[in-house]
């Protein structure tokens, strides 16, 4: 039910001055299928159609985000070592929809003006994480 033609991920690690690591993952998508709830020749048997993951979104980039992360490792004696990271999640904010409104009602109703369109947002808004982890 959430297969996205085409999808992209991308990471990448870089070590910057003071032995710092920055790395990234970057997604790009197409946006998951909905299904079309289709009621255009009636509801009696035969006539409504059920077509699961029938219906895309339009436009080809639906869904993006792209996470950053900044570690660094200290070493405190020998084998011990903490690592202290801050993380940004949907760093640009990106608005990415889901939720599509794929019901076509009976021909004799006036059309759905909602047809096509999103009621929700997925995945995480702009948010931030912090941590350390300790290993010996």
């Amino acid at each position: 039910a959430t297969d996205e033609h085409p999808r992209l991920l991308l990471s990448g690690t870089v070590g910057l001055t003071l032995e710092f690591k920055l790395s990234t993952l970057i997604t790009l998508g197409s946006g998951v299928p909905f299904t079309i709830s289709d009621a255009s020749k009636g509801f009696g048997p035969g006539e409504f159609e059920l077509r699961r993951n029938g219906g895309r979104p339009d436009g080809f980039i639906q869904y993006s985000q792209v996470d950053l992360r900044l570690a660094k490792d200290f070493t405190i004696s020998d084998g011990r070592r903490i690592n202290a990271f801050a993380e940004c999640f949907n760093l640009f904010n990106a608005k990415n929809y889901g939720g599509y409104d794929g019901f076509i009602p009976p021909a004799t109703d006036n059309p759905n003006p909602k047809y096509g369109q999103p009621s929700t947002l997925v995945g995480p808004t702009r948010s931030f994480q912090f941590g350390m982890g300790y290993s010996f």
